[in-house]
């Protein structure tokens, strides 16, 4: 593929994430950590809302990851977990989250999501660490 670059097996020509984010502070340090790497390539399309995040999947579900907030304006916690997973259960999902819930931990365990990052520890090796380990789990599956 020209122009595509590989990502720990992972070869596109760009990863495509899905970040439903709220809250535009988070939202930008976010992009611009992604943004950091450029070996890497990552396209985000943004959603605020559960509604926005729906919408955005059952017209356009070809993401390679979701990133999400369990805290947006018209959804919270397992709610926003349910509803993304209603539209399309396959698409891995990074819960971003400052909270510190224990039913996270207890959904994780279940498998309902691939991994989390506490926002507050965001950092590019992080998420690239993350990602790779996501991305994995996709490729053997």
């Amino acid at each position: 593929m020209e122009g595509s670059k590989n990502f720990n097996g992972w070869q596109k020509e760009a990863i495509r994430l899905l970040l439903v984010e709220d809250n535009f502070a988070d939202a930008f340090y976010f992009k611009e950590i992604i943004g950091e790497n450029p070996d890497v390539a990552v396209t985000i399309s943004q959603a605020g809302s559960l509604a926005q995040a729906r919408a955005i999947l059952q017209n356009a579900p070809q993401f390679d990851l979701i990133c999400l907030d369990l805290g947006l304006p018209d959804a919270r916690g397992e709610e926003v977990l349910r509803g993304i997973e209603a539209v399309n259960p396959r698409i891995p999902i990074v819960i971003m989250s400052g909270s510190e819930d224990h039913r996270i931990e207890a959904w994780l365990r279940e498998g309902r999501f691939s991994a989390r990052i506490h926002k507050d520890k965001l950092t590019l090796e992080l998420f690239l660490e993350t990602l790779a380990q996501v991305l994995d789990r996709q490729v053997l599956a």
